[in-house]
Order: C-alpha cells, then structure tokens, then sequence
C-alpha cells in the first residue's frame, strides 16, 4: 500500500514539474525590460493616438456617405414628385376627354340626295295644250263652212249676237281648255248648226223658216275657253 502511495506521490511530482518546466519564462536583463516597457508604452501610446483618428475617420466616412445617399434622395425627390404631377395630369387630362366624350352628343351628318321633283299628271287631265289666235279663226271659219253650205236653211253671219244677251239661243258650251283638242271643239261646233237647222226648218214643232241669224262665239271663263253656237 505504502508503494502505491509513493508512486502515485512521485507521478504528481513529476506532474507538477512538467508543468512548471512549460510555464517557466527567463527573465530579460535590466536593458531588455526598459526599452519592452517603453515600446509598449509607445505601442500603447501610438494605440491611443490612433484610435481618435480612427473613429473621426470612421466618423467622417459615415458622414460622407450619409451626404452622398441623401444628395441622391434629395435629388431625386424632385424627379419623383414631377413625375408624380404629371402622371397626375395625365389621368385628370384622360378623365375629363373621357367625361367629354360620353357626355358630347354625337353627330351623325346623313347626306340625303333628294330625287328629282317630277310633277304628277293625271291622266284624265292632260295639260293644257297652248293655243293662238290662228287657233281661234280656224275654229271659226272651219264652223261657218259647214254651216253656210246647208241647203234647207240659210246661215246668215251675225257677230254681234252673244250668249247672255237675249233673245238668243244655243245648245251647248265646249270647253276647248280642257276638251280632246281643236278638232273636237270644231265637230261639236258642226253638229250644233245641224241642230240648229233641224229646229229651224220646223223640226220638233218649230216653225218652218228658210233663214237663221248665227254666231260662232268664244270667250273666257274662270280661266278656260269657252265656244258656243248661238243663233236668233
């Protein structure tokens, strides 16, 4: 037991030895010692003096840098509210061309090519045809042919008897405005002097004469004219 004990006594010996040998430091001479002290005191000073000059570097570039982030922020602070205002006149700009356009009634222009007038004709009556006063005496003469060329009774020309101064008398009125023309004005005008014959020479219970005043008449009426054969 006791060798045990020694032996674990001389192993911590050599422990503690060990150790001692590797924490054991020689010590500089005198010289040495002053001139370590004095460079650390240097060192520390220079460690000093460094560190101010450090921080007012550091003091400095964050300074600068601040300066150069917020000229930038500065700068563009105005380009950002420009923009700002013009993209908000431009939507004011596009809002009131909007409100403009659904409130403007639209025009619609419609060219409309009128169809050219053409006037209406009846049928049943044809315009009138444009007569002169050669119209008139062939009309006239063409009658008194016809009518002085009877044999039972003479036609003696009269001009101064008129329809609507009695005593006078006629068959009918021709309306040559409107009538089927010239010649069909001069038929009826012949068929009143046969008419006008047959009563003279006694027909219908007349009295027998050989002789007969007549006229061959036209004048206007509410703008149409108008022929008659009167006789007396």
């Amino acid at each position: 037991m006791k060798k045990y004990i020694s032996f674990i006594a001389g192993l911590l010996c050599l422990v503690v030895f060990a150790a001692c040998g590797r924490g054991y430091v020689p010590m500089p001479p005198a010289e040495e010692t002053t001139s370590i002290t004095m460079a650390s005191t240097g060192a520390e000073s220079e460690s000093e003096t460094t560190e101010p000059e450090l921080e007012t570097t550091m003091a400095t570039t964050e300074s600068a840098a601040t300066q150069t982030s917020a000229a930038p922020a500065t700068s563009t602070a105005p380009k950002a509210a420009t923009a700002a205002a013009q993209r908000t006149v431009a939507a004011t700009t596009i809002a009131k061309v909007s409100s403009t356009a659904l409130t403007t009634p639209r025009t619609t222009t419609t060219t409309t090519t009128k169809a050219p007038v053409v006037p209406a004709v009846n049928p049943t009556n044809p315009p009138a045809p444009v007569y002169t006063q050669a119209d008139y005496d062939a009309i006239v003469k063409a009658v008194r042919d016809y009518a002085e060329a009877k044999t039972k009774v003479r036609f003696i020309w009269k001009p101064e008897l008129r329809h609507d101064v009695p005593p006078v008398g006629f068959h009918d009125v021709m309306n040559l405005t409107r009538s089927s023309g010239k010649e069909f004005v001069i038929n009826e005008l012949k068929y009143h002097a046969d008419l006008t014959e047959h009563l003279v020479a006694g027909g219908n219970g007349g009295i027998p004469g050989d002789a007969v005043y007549y006229n061959v008449e036209y004048f206007d009426y509410q703008g149409d004219l108008m022929w008659v054969l009167v006789y007396g």
